[in-house]
């Protein structure tokens, strides 16, 4: 859906010099009102050209950093793509054809529900491991910079949880949020419990082989909360 008075988002290869040959391509068209006025031609030469540059040297450099940044690469190029690949419709266990998107949420909610690994909580195994007495961490030293320094080694391009947090937004605030970060963590490992939003996740199916219209095909991806992620990571070093 179109929301009313949403700018367009600019492309990710537009440079600050295109950004600036534009504006005085603008300029100058508004000042002669003529597009085959000299100073017009001239102008829109000069940014036609550098927007083919910028372009041209977005491309040759997202295909040499390929081996490592394969997601910007495919994103770029699903960008361009003519065609997008849904899906559904869905055949279920029975025969029928889901007729709405609501349908194809519930066929692959089941499958995957299906398939989700339960744990025997009430048979954990326990390792000799310093810190933890009886499976229980006792204690774990968190700071801020700590956590400042977990940040920026963000992916900036990856996507949020349900909290919507996503890294970019988590990276520009680094300074203002590790602090209040710094508080939630040593708060969940003391009391034992985590915020709801972390315990959320947004699930996406991603076609695997085979027929497109069975949920059997398809492999589920979790996006869970970056918050979440990076107090397991300081748990895990």
């Amino acid at each position: 859906m179109k929301v009313s008075g949403t700018k367009k988002l600019k492309p990710v290869w537009l440079t600050t010099k295109c950004v600036r040959l534009l504006d005085k391509k603008r300029k100058t068209f508004v000042k002669y009102t003529d597009k085959d006025h000299p100073a017009c031609v001239k102008a829109n030469k000069l940014a036609s050209r550098e927007i083919r540059k910028a372009r041209k040297d977005f491309e040759r450099k997202s295909a040499t950093d390929i081996k490592f940044d394969k997601k910007s690469f495919f994103a770029y190029a699903k960008s361009k793509a003519k065609c997008t690949v849904s899906a559904g419709p869905l055949i279920d266990s029975a025969g029928n054809i889901s007729q709405t998107p609501e349908e194809n949420i519930e066929e692959f909610n089941g499958f995957f529900a299906s398939v989700f690994t339960k744990e025997n909580l009430e048979n954990m195994p326990i390792g000799a491991v310093e810190g933890f007495k009886d499976g229980c961490l006792l204690e774990l030293d968190i700071n801020e910079e700590m956590i400042i320094e977990k940040l920026q080694k963000l992916w900036q391009d990856k996507a949020g949880g349900a909290d919507e947090l996503v890294p970019r937004l988590l990276i520009l605030i680094k300074d203002e949020i590790s602090y209040p970060l710094t508080v939630l963590f040593k708060k969940s490992l003391a009391e034992g419990v985590v915020p709801e939003d972390w315990k959320r996740t947004n699930v996406s199916p991603i076609y695997k082989k085979g027929n497109k219209n069975i949920a059997e095909n398809y492999r589920p991806v979790s996006f869970t909360s970056q918050c979440s992620k990076l107090m397991e990571s300081i748990i895990r070093e």
